[in-house]
């Protein structure tokens, strides 16, 4: 895959939280701005969109946070079922945004 999915997904979270990119991407580190971006990164990692370290240079962040990042994102999905729910119509929205784009 490409950046350009990686960007696909990135806005793809920010519409859902009404974010805009730069508050997704921002150094924000407030529990809300980071959870919203780590999700982010979990998509991008579920979806392929590229190397952990590309993913890491799309986001502006260290590739141990992409680790961190997917870690904290399975554990949270393994024990909130609502945020499980969330998390799979999100991913969805981002792979069919992707979908389109390459048709």
């Amino acid at each position: 895959m490409s950046n350009k999915t990686i960007k696909t997904v990135q806005r793809t979270v920010a519409d859902h939280y009404n974010m805009t990119l730069n508050e997704l991407l921002g150094r924000r580190r407030t529990a809300m701005h980071s959870q919203r971006r780590h999700l982010a990164i979990w998509i991008c990692t579920e979806l392929n969109a590229g190397m952990r370290n590309e993913i890491a240079a799309a986001f502006d962040r260290d590739v141990r946070l992409v680790d961190w990042a997917v870690k904290g994102v399975r554990n949270r999905r393994d024990t909130e079922k609502h945020y499980r729910v969330e998390s799979d119509e999100i991913r969805a929205r981002a792979s069919f945004a992707t979908m389109k784009e390459v048709a």
